[in-house]
């Protein structure tokens, strides 16, 4: 599988305003196995859209906020809903895409545990897969996907060695 980037992308803050691009979310949804190991959500697209493996991305609609839309588009191609709130993940970026200029914040949410069937909508998805947060690395596409995974691995070492400090506390 070839990997690519996305074309004339540029990183911003997330604070920055981007009123002449699309916006969009992606959204990392995580479970735990049962070796209580942490796993990711990916979901491969249709062949007419390229047959790759992605994190859920999707469009913000008039009147949500990102963080709301990013959550209803999860829920949407997963049918798996947090089981706690949806965070941000501290990464975004700018893109040209098919239907032009877009700007794509990062989310994550933790779901229920065991790595459950995810619903997909057909006419987006074939397949999903839980992965360890390494292999996926090695199946995403685009490098934006990469960076905003790399930002999740970092979060989830962080909570991983809070938990462990706080248990020999």
């Amino acid at each position: 599988m070839s990997k690519c980037s996305v074309p004339e992308m540029v990183e911003h803050e997330m604070s920055e305003h981007h009123e002449s691009q699309r916006e969009k979310g992606q959204v990392w949804i995580l479970s735990k196995d049962a070796g209580h190991e942490w796993r990711v959500l990916l979901l491969k697209t249709k062949p007419e859209r390229g047959s790759f493996w992605q994190p859920v991305t999707g469009s913000i609609e008039a009147g949500e906020t990102i963080q709301k839309g990013a959550l209803r588009e999860a829920i949407e191609e997963t049918g798996l809903p947090p089981m706690k709130n949806i965070e941000a993940l501290g990464f975004d970026f700018s893109f040209q895409g098919k239907w032009g200029a877009a700007h794509e914040t990062a989310f994550y949410y933790e779901t229920y545990a065991g790595c459950p069937k995810a619903t997909l909508d057909p006419r987006e998805h074939t397949d999903f897969q839980w992965a360890k947060p390494s292999a996926a690395f090695e199946l995403l596409h685009y490098e934006p996907n990469r960076q905003a995974l790399t930002q999740l691995i970092r979060k989830l070492e962080k909570i991983s060695s809070k938990k462990t400090n706080t248990e020999w506390k």
